[in-house]
């Protein structure tokens, strides 16, 4: 009788190993460098039901020995044979019940995500090979293409911390523009840079937006409105429009004045007067809309 319970002791110390051998660690072995994604953490659930599976079955199978031990030494004793009997029979349930549950899971999982591959651990269905076991950083895109440059002299009139070579989608101009309380005007009502009805803000240089919200600040009741920017049509220079250095703003009263009372330059050569700020940036009076390019930074406020 005492070597019968040795037996059964020694089973339920050792119990644990063969499980812990049968399905390996808990965590997979990704897991342990990086944070776990979704997959993995599908990885380490099926590997804990598999685990208390294993557990449970070996108890039932300690119980069942148990059992055919009372069997053994109580062969006479009917109460002995009637514990024995409850023992076996529920140990029988209980494995039922476990494996039941995991199949219908099973099942259920695999039928719900199955994508007409051959069915495997349901974990794998759920990621349908798309899962990542790690989290993993995405790629992000910058707003602007190009770098940020300190200019010195700001508070001076010889420019502020601007953008020197950044430019920015037509969208994200056009907003900073009309948050500023600046309108954009096309004859084709359009904004395609391919065609020259419309007027794109598409690779604008950042220092040129900033330029028309500088002069929107300084010119107090001033109203400003883009009539012309990247799109195609204009002059081809490496400062020219295409290039982001140019836009152009509708005339009108209020900032004809504002502009003609900066510094007076040299008219260009078919005699369109000009006028510098105080950074050097250029503005010629083209007619019916102001031409400027900024190539000297930002002036703010332009005088």
């Amino acid at each position: 009788m005492k070597r019968f319970f040795l037996l059964v002791l020694i089973l339920f110390i050792l119990a644990p190993i063969p499980a812990a051998a049968q399905f390996g660690p808990i965590v997979p072995e990704v897991c342990r460098t990086c944070a776990c994604g979704f997959g993995g953490v599908l990885a380490i659930v099926q590997n804990v039901v598999n685990f208390i599976i294993s557990i449970s079955i070996i108890f039932a199978t300690i119980i069942m020995v148990w059992a055919g031990g009372l069997y053994i030494v109580s062969a006479t004793n009917p109460e002995s044979r009637s514990t024995a009997n409850k023992m076996l029979l529920n140990a029988v349930i209980g494995i039922l019940i476990v494996l039941s549950a995991w199949l219908v899971v099973d099942f259920v999982m695999k039928t719900l995500y199955n994508n007409g591959s051959e069915f495997g651990p349901w974990n794998s269905i759920l990621l349908g090979g798309t899962g990542n076991s790690c989290v993993v950083a995405k790629p992000t895109s910058p707003l602007f293409s190009g770098n940020i440059t300190a200019v010195p002299g700001a508070g001076t009139g010889a420019g502020s911390d601007v953008i020197t070579s950044g430019t920015a989608t037509h969208q994200a101009n056009a907003a900073r523009l009309q948050a500023a309380g600046i309108s954009i005007s096309s004859s084709g009502n359009c904004a395609d840079k391919r065609n020259g009805a419309c007027t794109s803000l598409d690779g604008m240089k950042q220092n040129t937006v900033d330029q028309a919200i500088a002069i929107k600040q300084a010119c107090t009741g001033c109203t400003i409105i883009v009539t012309g920017g990247t799109e195609v049509g204009h002059e081809e220079t490496t400062t020219g429009h295409s290039a982001g250095y140019k836009i152009d703003l509708g005339t009108n009263a209020q900032l004809n004045a504002y502009i003609r009372s900066l510094t007076p330059t040299t008219p260009r050569a078919n005699g369109d007067p000009r006028y510098l700020d105080k950074c050097g940036n250029e503005y010629a009076d083209e007619g019916n809309h102001w031409d400027i390019t900024v190539t000297k930074g930002v002036c703010s406020p332009p005088k």
